[in-house]
Order: structure tokens, then C-alpha cells, then sequence
């Protein structure tokens, strides 16, 4: 299933960050990623919520909607412990809206990266395409999906995967989808937040 975009990025993606952001990225020479829960985007987290009571819902595989359905009731708080750390980028270097909520109204810096870094060291390809499971503290670059239908059927994906690995108890289904689902979801973004294209994640173990 080819969900995760084929081509490959822009050869330059930016960050927008106020000034004390680019001091200290300048000074320490290390890139910070920040904690997905605590996107500024407040549908962010909301939307994996929302596509698991519709897969419970409405899914046309009993199997599916039967687990979908336990997650929520039993083990979805779960999910919101998972740890995954992020890293925004636009393909816009001179973006109004970017500048106004991370670049300190004008007053910050749009920062360049070129992304042929990435693609050599294997992150963009890491997906090969398709619905997959993340490894553990990989990190990882892709574009954001912001298409409902598509995530929802990313999750459902996920959760056919799931349900297909040799595990003994359904705990353990439930800890694993948790991972999986916490990394997908991260890329995940309402369509009012399209000029943030891209994101970059390491998804540390939950």
C-alpha cells in the first residue's frame, strides 16, 4: 500500500524558530526535536482519536472494528504516553504565516536545511513506500498527510498488521499498536496547517 509519498524532497526545507532557538542551535551545534504531544496544533492529537471511533464504527473487517473498539475503551490512554520527538519544516522560506507562529512575528530566522543529507543517510527512504513498522530511535523525514480517508486508512492498516503478529496476549497487541500508531499519527495534520510540509521524527520506545 503506497501511502507515504514516492518522490523524493525538496533540496531545501526550512524551520522558522525565534532568535534564542537559532542562538542555541547555532552555539551547541545539536538540533532539537520537540515532544509531539505538545504540537501547536490542537487537533493534532485529537485526530488519532477521531479516526479510531470511526474505524470502530464503520470498518467493514469485524477483526478491525473489534479492535479499534478495545483500544478506545480499554487501553487508548496508552497511546497518549507514547513518546515521539518532532521537527517542523515548510518548503516556503518566506512564509507570512510561519513567521507569525514560529518565527516571532518577523523577528526570528527561517532557517535552510538541505534535505540531500537526509536521502543519503537513508531517512527518506527508511519507509520504502509503504505502510511499515518504525524502528525504534531511527529517525525519519516524510511529508505530512493531511487527508482524512488516507490516515484512516493508515490506521486500519496499522491495525490489520497488528493483529497479524505472533504475540500471546492482546496486551501485547495493544502496546505495539500504540507504538506504531503514535508514530504514524505524528505525521498526521489538519489540512489548515498545509505550509508545514514536512516532518522529520525519532520515535524513542513508549
Amino acid at each position: 500500500m503506497n501511502m507515504i509519498p514516492k518522490s523524493l524532497p525538496p533540496k531545501i526545507l526550512y524551520h522558522y524558530c525565534p532568535s534564542d532557538s537559532f542562538y542555541g542551535l547555532a552555539e551547541s551545534g545539536n538540533l532539537w526535536l520537540s515532544n509531539s504531544l505538545y504540537s501547536n496544533d490542537p487537533n493534532e492529537n485529537r485526530i488519532s482519536k477521531n479516526i479510531l471511533t470511526d474505524i470502530a464504527n464503520d470498518s467493514s473487517k469485524t477483526e478491525i472494528k473489534t479492535f479499534a473498539k478495545k483500544v478506545l475503551d480499554l487501553k487508548f490512554e496508552l497511546i497518549d504516553n507514547s513518546a515521539a520527538f518532532v521537527f517542523c519544516m515548510s518548503e516556503k522560506e518566506d512564509d507570512l504565516n510561519q513567521w507569525r507562529i514560529y518565527g516571532d512575528n518577523g523577528y526570528g530566522y527561517s532557517l535552510g536545511f538541505n534535505t540531500n543529507y537526509f536521502v543519503e543517510n537513508g531517512y527518506w527512504n527508511l519507509f520504502n513506500n509503504k505502510i511499515r513498522f518504525p524502528t525504534i530511535d531511527k529517525i525519519y523525514l516524510s511529508e505530512c498527510i493531511y487527508d482524512y480517508k488516507t490516515q484512516k486508512t493508515i490506521i486500519a492498516t496499522l491495525i490489520d498488521l497488528v493483529l497479524k503478529m505472533k504475540v500471546t496476549k492482546e496486551s501485547d497487541w495493544i502496546y505495539q499498536f500504540k507504538l506504531f500508531m503514535q508514530f504514524y499519527s505524528s505525521f498526521f495534520k489538519h489540512k489548515s496547517y498545509y505550509a508545514e510540509k514536512h516532518t522529520m521524527q525519532k520515535k524513542n520506545g513508549g
